[in-house]
């Protein structure tokens, strides 16, 4: 069957035609099968809409962005997500292509996610799939998302585009890092203005300062390379929730306060029917109220779900926890679903 939902402009056009943001919100989405399409609309002077495949019998949900232009050939780069309960953009996919104007050109992900997710992530808010568009005017050449992969260097250099307007280029390595036997060469400048820690380490008259090393034995390799990719790139390679509760925990210790706002938001957005209580009881060891918060609403949410998984019973020993979650549940509503499950 195809369907045609209403797509709503969520930002408007930029005046200078270059961008544009679009929300996708499809109601009673559990009760379709087959192909959806999208209202179409303009950008860039030229006709486009999206088309999601669901059919039940497929593992994956595809999406994709469609030009109908028959006429213009047109570089855009694209992104599609999904708006989960907490309003953030969550399973992106993103590409830069140029689109032939053949009236026929798709492109997207044919599995963009499984229909699993849609439910044990609680992405279906109500039964309504939120899709979000974004479209910018690409450059002159096509863009293969994949080469965006940062490559490991042999011996584990970290000079990823340090955003200062210092050029790395020019200066050595001048400190090494070992972590549990992996050493990490770096730049003391750029440590400095990124910690008050390290700031305080390289100003004083330490023994790390005096040495250019210093031993860190209290973290695993693999975190703390994203903990060093975030000092010099201001972003993270996707990690489980657990990493990146560690760190968290590393931005912590460093004070790196807006890593540990992205690994707070990173681990909401990893909150499915299996993971909750134990990320709500990580957030309640870790004294993180806003993350506390947010897993107390899914699980509010998805009271059914997250009753029938073994995590559940984790909750008996927190009688103040417990509480809480009765009372988020009763606030939504859905305590009657959590007694049909307990009956």
């Amino acid at each position: 069957s195809v369907v045609v939902f209403s797509l709503f402009h969520k930002i408007p056009v930029t005046l200078e035609g270059g961008s544009v943001d679009l929300e996708w919100i499809v109601r009673n989405f559990s009760s379709f099968t087959g192909e959806i399409y999208s209202d179409e609309w303009s950008f860039a002077g030229q006709k486009w809409r999206l088309k999601l495949n669901t059919r039940a019998e497929e593992e994956f949900v595809s999406l994709y962005i469609w030009h109908l232009d028959n006429n213009n050939v047109a570089n855009v780069r694209f992104s599609l997500s999904i708006i989960n309960m907490f309003n953030d953009s969550c399973h992106t996919f993103s590409d830069n292509k140029v689109f032939a104007g053949s009236g026929r050109d798709l492109y997207g992900s044919r599995k963009f996610i499984r229909r699993c997710e849609l439910v044990e992530k609680g992405l279906l808010v109500g039964d309504t799939l939120t899709i979000k568009c974004s479209m910018a005017m690409g450059e002159l050449q096509e863009h293969d998302q994949d080469n965006e992969e940062i490559q490991d260097t042999e011996d584990n250099t970290v000079q990823e585009g340090f955003s200062g307007v210092i050029d790395l280029k020019l200066i050595d390595v001048d400190f090494t890092m070992n972590v549990k036997g992996h050493e990490f060469k770096v730049h003391k400048v750029v440590l400095s203005a990124q910690s008050e820690v390290f700031a305080a380490m390289f100003r004083h008259d330490m023994k790390e300062s005096s040495s250019n090393v210093v031993t860190i034995d209290d973290c695993d390799p693999t975190v703390f390379k994203e903990f060093l990719r975030f000092l010099y790139s201001k972003r993270v390679e996707k990690l489980s929730w657990t990493k990146y509760g560690e760190l968290y925990r590393c931005a912590d210790k460093y004070s790196v306060p807006e890593l540990k706002a992205v690994c707070s938001r990173a681990i909401r957005n990893e909150l499915s029917s299996g993971n909750a209580v134990d990320i709500l009881l990580y957030a309640e060891t870790n004294a993180l109220t806003s993350l506390r918060t947010d897993a107390l609403k899914f699980i509010a949410r998805l009271p059914k779900k997250v009753a029938a998984t073994t995590g559940w019973q984790k909750l008996h020993p927190y009688p103040q926890l417990l509480e809480d979650v009765i009372n988020s549940m009763a606030l939504l509503g859905t305590m009657c679903l959590i007694c049909e499950e307990l009956a």
